[in-house]
Formats: C-alpha cells, sequence, structure tokens
C-alpha cells in the first residue's frame, strides 16, 4: 500500500518546462564553438556524441558557455562515478562592478560529499539537493539532469524528479555565463551527451511562467 505521506510529496514536485523547442543543441561540432575552457585540461569528444571531461587531482575541470544571458535552463543527460563531483556550473557578472561569481551545482554520492549548490570564491553553501532525489541518480549509467534559473528561482531535476527549488535575489537580473563542472579529487572523468540550452527570456511569457 502507498504511503499517503509518500503520495502528497510527489504530488508536490513541480514537473520542468517541456524539452521540445527552442533549445540549442550542442552536438560535437558544436561543443568547441559554444563552450570555452575556463579551468583545467580541455574537454574530449569521444563517438557517439558523448563529451568526456579530464578526470581531475588538484583543479577544477570547468566549461563555460561564450553566451551570455539572464535566464536560462541547461539540460544533458551524463554518465559518472557516484564518488566524483560532477555537474552544472555558472558564472554571475556584476555589470557595475565586473566582478563575478562562480556557483555549482555538484552532483556525487554521500561519501563525495552529497548534492549541493555551493559558490566560489568567496566559499559559500547555499543548500543540499534533496536527499531522495539524488538516490535517482543511478551511477555508471546514463541520468537526465537539468538546471533553471528564472529570475531569482533556481531550480534542478533529477531523472524526473525535483531535487532542488531555492530562491537567492543575487541571482536576479544579472548576465550569466553556463556550463558543466568535473570537480576536484574526481578519479574518473564524467561523460555527457544531448546538451541542450534555452534562453528563457526570448520564450512566450506564459510558457515560461509554467510549472
Amino acid at each position: 500500500m502507498r504511503s499517503p505521506a509518500l503520495y502528497d510529496w510527489m504530488l508536490t514536485q513541480r514537473r520542468f518546462l517541456p524539452t521540445s523547442g527552442n533549445y540549442r543543441l550542442a552536438d560535437l561540432a558544436q561543443f568547441e564553438q559554444e563552450f570555452e575552457t575556463i579551468i583545467g585540461e580541455p574537454w574530449s569528444q569521444q563517438p557517439a556524441g558523448i563529451l568526456m571531461s579530464p578526470a581531475t587531482d588538484d583543479t577544477d575541470a570547468v566549461v563555460l558557455s561564450h553566451r551570455e544571458v539572464t535566464d536560462f535552463e541547461l539540460h544533458a543527460e551524463c554518465r559518472a562515478d557516484l564518488e566524483s563531483n560532477f555537474g552544472f556550473t555558472f558564472e554571475l557578472l556584476d555589470m557595475e562592478s565586473d566582478a563575478t561569481s562562480r556557483w555549482s551545482v555538484l552532483f556525487c554520492g554521500p561519501s563525495a560529499g552529497g548534492a549541493a549548490v555551493s559558490i566560489e570564491d568567496p566559499s559559500e553553501w547555499i543548500a543540499d539537493i534533496d536527499v531522495l532525489a539524488q538516490r535517482a541518480l543511478v551511477p555508471d549509467d546514463w541520468n537526465d539532469v537539468r538546471l533553471h534559473i528564472e529570475g531569482s528561482r533556481l531550480m534542478v531535476e533529477v531523472n524526473g524528479w525535483a531535487a532542488l527549488d531555492v530562491k537567492d535575489e543575487r541571482l536576479a537580473n544579472r548576465t550569466k555565463r553556463f556550463g558543466l563542472i568535473q570537480g576536484k579529487g574526481s578519479a574518473k572523468s564524467s561523460e555527457w551527451r544531448l546538451i541542450r540550452t534555452r534562453d528563457l527570456e526570448k520564450i512566450p511569457s506564459d510558457i515560461a511562467n509554467r510549472e
């Protein structure tokens, strides 16, 4: 018999925007045009549309988009050992001071520190990703992950589960560059495919505001 509490919790999970339409598809030929290596070694290209991060030791491996956007959605499939740190990253730009800060949304197993959102330099812990959604990650298999930032709201979805939904006013009306990260100390590479991005400010408001 299904637990009423669990059923109620499942009903409250927000489903994000549909994956069809308005996406810029990043295939192998487009990857180096869309992203640049900011930290670490360049990412390699594998057969069947798979991008592979370098393994890391003392530093992160980070790629960021050349494009700057305000509100966006980044959607991809990833495969990794959950003892590694891997996930999404984005850089906030302060137009008045030209200062930047890099935020990371990392997925990893509990022994590797758990899944969370954090800021680098200065270091700040923002929020932990929902434990049940974290368990939805399948090690060494393809996982569907999505990052959605609109206004002050940051949302993360893992294999169909709403893993995180937080608001932070520092996100609102700020120019951003989005990308992928392999966290330092990851002995193995992470693999990525079907990378899709969407600029939300270019979507009709009745679609972009739908939950």
